[in-house]
C-alpha cells in the first residue's frame, strides 16, 4: 500500500514536470497574428512587415483594410505596391509606417470630401516614397491632413488638392524630400494652429501658394519655392519662419509676405549659408502690420532681382527689420533701420 502511495506521488510529479515544459515550451513560442505580425514572449508585439498590393485584381487590398485589422498601439509596417483608390484615415496609431514599393500611389476615391490620408491623434507615423493624388485642378478638400500628432513625410509627391499638405492643431511633421504640387487652389503646405515643421529638401511648386504659415512655425532647410501662382509663403497671425540655405523664385507675386505681427529669419546665427530670394513677380519680401524681419550677418543671403522694384519692401503700416541695409546681397529696400 506503501509502495503503492509512493509511485501515485512519482507519476503526479512527472506528469506536473511534464506538463509544467509543455506549457513553458509552449509561451515561448511565437505566436502569429493578423497580417503577419509576431508577437514574442512576454506579450511584447515585434515589428513585422505586412506586403499587400492594391488594384481592381482579385486577392489585392487596401491600406484601410488592413489598419482595421492591427492593433493601434502596436508598431507596424506596411509595405505597399500597386494603384490604391482609397481615402485612409489613421486614429490613435504609434509607430506605423507606410511605405510604397515600386511607385504606389494613393488616389481620392471619395469624391472630393475628405482628405486623402488623414492622420489624427496618432504618433510616430511615417509616410514614404508615395504619389498621392487629390480631385484634381478644381479641388476643394487637402490632400493630407495632420491634427494632433507626429507625422513624417519623406519621398512622397503630394498633388492635385485645395492644399497639399495641413498641419495644424499642436501637430508636429517633417518633411524630407517631398515635392508639393499643382495644388491649384490652395497652398502646398499649410501650417497653422500651433503647427510646427520642419521642412529639409522640401520642393513646392505649381501651387495657389508656396506655403501659407498662419498662427505656426516653418524651418525650412535646403528647401525651394518655385513658380507658384501667388506669394511664395505667407507669414502671418503671429508666427515665425527661419529661411535656412533655402530658394525662393519665379512666384507670380511677392516672395515671401510677413504680416500680422509675425518674424521671418533669413540666414542663421550660427553661420548657415544664407538663402536665396531672387525673379518673383513682386517685392523679394513684404513686411508690415507691427512684423520683424531679421537679415543675419555674416551669411551670403541675396534678396535682389525681384520684379516688383524693390527687393525687401517695408510697408508704412509698422514694419520692423535688422540687416535689411546690409545683408540682402546688394538688393533694393525702402527700409529704415536706426
Amino acid at each position: 500500500m506503501k509502495k503503492m502511495k509512493v509511485e501515485e506521488v512519482c507519476m503526479k510529479s512527472h506528469l506536473s514536470k511534464a506538463l509544467t515544459l509543455l506549457l513553458s515550451a509552449f509561451f515561448s513560442m511565437p505566436v502569429l497574428t493578423f497580417a503577419g505580425q509576431t508577437v514574442a514572449s512576454g506579450g511584447e508585439a515585434q515589428n513585422q512587415e505586412i506586403a499587400i498590393t492594391c488594384g481592381d485584381q482579385p486577392g489585392n487590398r487596401t491600406i484601410s483594410g488592413v489598419l482595421a485589422h492591427l492593433d493601434p498601439t502596436e508598431p507596424h509596417t506596411i509595405r505597399v505596391s500597386g494603384t490604391c483608390k482609397e481615402n485612409v484615415n489613421i486614429t490613435g496609431f504609434d509607430r506605423l509606417q507606410l511605405i510604397a514599393q515600386n511607385g504606389a500611389s494613393i488616389t481620392d476615391a471619395s469624391g472630393d470630401t475628405a482628405a486623402v490620408i488623414s492622420i489624427d491623434n496618432s504618433t510616430r507615423v511615417s509616410v514614404q516614397g508615395f504619389t498621392i493624388n487629390g480631385n484634381g485642378p478644381n479641388a476643394q478638400t487637402e490632400v493630407i491632413d495632420c491634427t494632433f500628432s507626429y507625422c513624417a513625410f519623406s519621398g512622397n509627391t503630394v498633388q492635385g488638392g485645395i492644399d497639399g499638405v495641413d498641419v495644424f492643431r499642436g501637430a508636429r511633421a517633417s518633411f524630407h524630400g517631398d515635392v508639393l504640387q499643382n495644388n491649384n487652389n490652395g497652398a502646398g503646405l499649410v501650417v497653422g494652429q500651433n503647427g510646427f515643421v520642419l521642412a529639409n529638401g522640401l520642393t513646392t511648386q505649381g501651387n495657389g501658394q508656396g506655403a501659407n504659415v498662419a498662427g505656426g512655425f516653418l524651418q525650412n532647410n535646403n528647401s525651394t519655392v518655385q513658380n507658384n501662382f501667388g506669394p511664395d509663403i505667407i507669414v502671418h497671425l503671429n508666427c515665425t519662419v527661419n529661411m535656412f540655405t533655402s530658394t525662393v523664385t519665379g512666384n507670380g507675386s511677392n516672395g515671401i509676405n510677413v504680416i500680422g505681427h509675425s518674424t521671418l529669419q533669413v540666414g542663421s546665427p550660427r553661420g548657415v549659408t544664407g538663402s536665396s530670394i531672387t525673379n518673383n513677380t513682386g517685392a523679394g519680401i513684404v513686411i508690415k502690420d507691427l512684423s520683424f524681419a531679421n537679415f543675419q550677418n555674416g551669411v551670403s543671403t541675396v534678396v535682389k532681382s525681384n520684379l516688383g522694384g524693390t527687393d525687401v519692401l517695408c510697408s508704412p503700416q509698422f514694419p520692423a527689420t535688422r540687416g535689411a541695409l546690409t545683408n540682402i546681397g546688394g538688393g533694393t529696400t525702402n527700409c529704415v533701420e536706426p
